[in-house]
């Protein structure tokens, strides 16, 4: 995975500074992330639906509920009426939602990345030692991604990505419950070494991650 972590110089060493300074890459990573989620959604979408003729006659708003009972997962496009499948365990909302919790989860907490966090060469370290942060970590640092009850769905990452900005060690909401910081990968393992935040570990003691769940 080497050639695929790296991107020039970064992860060669550890960083002279603040270790958590990788705002734009964490940017470009969650880009890639949500990319990968949502092509996946594209192809359920396109290998789910389907659709009847809109009768002559029949207005557009009427045409979901008169052909299939409900206007729930459908829509009106050029005289065509479009259905999917949009219930809770339907694959087209469980597949990407599972995927999703896959890379934030499961792989970020047994490797320190997601797919776009090893792209862009940063990794989630814990906030005490550097360590893994595990699967506890990594899940607390995704819970308030999981809320899907607008007004909040939209609220949480706007006011999540104002502290990434904004706080020491650009820790979100996420990164606080978790206990985690994301550093470039240079400096995993290593007692983060942030301005403004206390040093639990002593700089020069590097972390192995013994335990998978607890990090």
């Amino acid at each position: 995975m080497d050639n695929i972590r790296g991107m020039g110089r970064i992860g060669h060493a550890r960083t002279e500074g603040d270790p958590t300074a990788v705002v734009v890459r964490r940017i470009i990573a969650t880009v890639v992330d949500g990319f990968i989620v949502a092509a996946v959604l594209v192809v359920l979408l396109l290998t789910s639906m389907d659709s009847e003729p809109v009768p002559a006659g029949v207005e557009a708003s009427e045409a979901c509920r008169l052909l299939y009972g409900s206007t729930s997962g459908c829509m009106v496009v050029d005289g065509e009426a479009w259905r999917f499948n949009a219930g809770l365990l339907s694959p087209t909302v469980l597949v990407p939602m599972l995927l999703s919790i896959g890379n934030q989860v499961v792989l970020t907490g047994l490797t320190g990345f997601s797919v776009g966090k090893a792209v862009t060469g940063l990794r989630v370290v814990r906030r005490s030692d550097g360590g893994l942060p595990g699967i506890k970590g990594a899940l607390g640092r995704t819970l308030p991604l999981l809320v899907f009850f607008p007004p909040l769905s939209w609220i949480i990452p706007i006011v999540e990505f104002g502290m990434v900005l904004t706080t020491k060690g650009h820790r979100r909401m996420g990164d606080m419950i978790g206990r985690t910081l994301v550093v470039d990968r240079g400096d995993a393992g290593w007692p983060p070494e942030v301005p403004g935040l206390p040093n639990p570990t002593p700089a020069h003691e590097r972390i192995d991650s013994p335990n998978p769940i607890d990090g």
